[in-house]
């Protein structure tokens, strides 16, 4: 029982923060009794120079050659699955309100996953190299491409992006991309044997970082009224669209992978890297990019949802890989 509830903690922290919200909102909210406004932006700078220090970026060299596989990849990452969030809020949308259309938007346009999509390549017998590889790419060109992408797509939706696209990319710029490429300066400077000493205590403060942000946000929306009227019904109805959102993107990620006549390592990569999702980068730039918004929590609940459910859908695929790759030996 003990390793069970250490193994997924973090998921156990995520509904400890929103009770915590719930029970003690005005100690979360920006201006509440923690000032956890302020707070949360220490945070979010301090998760990105935390990445900056711990993605080998000097890797990206090994996995350069297989250039075709990277383009689909990265295509899907940033453009696909994006559009299939359009294609899904176009359909389902009526079911959600507008805060919830947000969220999967928002979703859809989130690079890859930091850790788990390479975790699961290998653990699939897949070419770890592609994955380290589009991992990389992916995160950093998230920096930026998240929030521009996330505000065409709303426009595209509600005819309403953001007043001033340059001022949230100076924000992003000064909070996000000056921390990483700091981090990044910091890492040529640090041994690489301390380098491998701080992963896991910093893999440990970047979660509980994003757990207090997730606790900022939904005591914001407690406290604004954001969650009056909308009861457990809301949270079954957007875990449910997830669920369909999720079978949707697999779909797509399955159908590329066999019009590319993927061999089975490769198409192992493509699988993880392209339906996985950031939570722990998502959580954090959200707070910037909807800076000021009372609906944060509500806008969150997608990737919320789909993060536990892309780890155990992963854990189901990787049998099914090693079950491929037996066969052909």
């Amino acid at each position: 029982m003990s390793v069970f509830f250490f193994r997924n903690g973090f998921l156990f922290g995520l509904v400890l923060a929103i009770v915590a919200a719930i029970v003690f909102p005005e100690y979360g909210s920006d201006n509440g009794l923690l000032n956890a406004g302020f707070l949360s932006k220490i945070g979010v700078v301090l998760i990105f120079l935390f990445q900056g220090v711990m993605l080998a970026s000097e890797k990206l060299k090994e996995g350069v050659l297989e250039w075709k596989l990277h383009v689909v990849i990265q295509g899907y990452i940033f453009l696909v699955i994006p559009f299939l969030g359009i294609f899904f809020v176009g359909l389902a949308g009526s079911f959600f309100p507008e805060s919830i259309q947000i969220g999967f938007i928002y979703l859809a346009v989130l690079p890859t996953t930091v850790s788990s999509a390479i975790v699961f390549t290998s653990l699939a017998g897949g070419n770890v190299a592609v994955a380290l590889f589009n991992t990389i790419v992916s995160n950093l060109a998230g920096v930026v491409l998240t929030p521009v992408l996330i505000n065409l797509f709303m426009k595209a939706r509600t005819s309403n992006g953001f007043e001033s696209l340059g001022g949230l990319i100076q924000t992003i710029a000064l909070l996000i991309l000056l921390p990483f490429v700091v981090g990044q300066i910091c890492r040529l400077l640090i041994v690489a044997d301390y380098l491998n000493f701080w992963k896991k205590p910093v893999d440990w403060m970047s979660r509980v970082i994003v757990l207090f942000i997730v606790f900022n946000a939904f005591s914001d929306s407690m406290l604004n009224g954001v969650w009056s009227g909308q009861g457990l019904s809301l949270t079954i109805s957007v875990l449910s669209g997830v669920i369909v959102f999720a079978i949707m993107v697999l779909l797509m990620v399955v159908l590329g992978s066999r019009w590319m006549r993927l061999a089975p390592p490769e198409g192992a990569a493509m699988c993880f890297l392209a339906s996985h999702k950031t939570l722990a980068a998502g959580v954090p730039m959200a707070k910037l990019v909807f800076l000021g918004r009372s609906d944060l929590a509500l806008i969150l609940l997608p990737i919320m949802f789909y993060h536990p459910l892309q780890l155990i859908v992963s854990g189901l695929l990787v049998a099914r890989f090693k079950l491929v790759s037996e066969k052909l030996k």
